[in-house]
């Protein structure tokens, strides 16, 4: 079976494809990939009052030949990204989005020292000016992360929160802006990169 094509979209994802991988390019000291997901378990830090995660043997390998459980979980649990419509009625949804958005180099902006101590420090302009000095201009394309030292409080969710509650988390995070938000290779917002969302790995 064959699928018919625009050929308007074959051109777009074309130019889409191209743009990483002049990104990818760019780095010219190579680039290895990256899997910023953390385990799910029992300890895995959640947004302040949202259900616990449960995970139940469902079959196992004494009783069943194989091992197989029931998750149940809160949406946003473990690492994961927003799409729009988190946020914004009508909004994309993750199905909508192409993978060719989300595979992307990746520069880290590092401000776990300054974090340390200060619990609401922000990634900003300077941080950004100062990583350019020394390593040269961030390719089009790329993502920019942020390594807030924060991977170490993601079994203690009062340490990582700052608060119980939802009004006033005490995380670092990237500055926001007239312009506050990711977007993907076509201009489209894919969805706020926050502190929160990111409790596992340091990349």
């Amino acid at each position: 079976m064959s699928l018919e094509t625009n050929p308007q979209d074959s051109a777009t994802t074309a130019t889409v494809v191209a743009a990483r991988d002049a990104a990818f390019a760019a780095f010219k000291g190579g680039f290895r990939l990256v899997d910023l997901s953390d385990a799910l378990g029992p300890e895995t830090v959640l947004w302040p009052g949202a259900p616990a995660l449960e995970i139940a043997d469902a079959v196992t390998h004494e009783g069943g030949g194989y091992h197989a459980r029931i998750i149940t979980t809160f949406e946003h649990a473990g690492t994961h990204f927003d799409a729009p419509e988190h946020f914004v009625p009508g909004g994309a949804d993750t199905a909508s989005i192409p993978i060719d958005d989300l595979v992307v180099p990746v520069v880290v902006i590092d401000i776990s020292e300054r974090a340390s101590t200060n619990p609401n420090a922000t990634v900003d302009v300077a941080d950004i000016a100062r990583f350019e000095a020394e390593h040269g201009t961030i390719p089009a394309g790329s993502a920019v992360l942020m390594n807030s030292g924060w991977a170490h409080r993601k079994q203690d969710a009062l340490s990582y929160a700052g608060t119980e509650s939802t009004t006033d988390l005490k995380v670092p995070r990237l500055r926001r802006g007239r312009h506050h938000g990711a977007r993907g290779p076509r201009g489209r917002r894919v969805g706020r990169r926050h502190a929160w969302h990111r409790p596992g790995r340091q990349a």
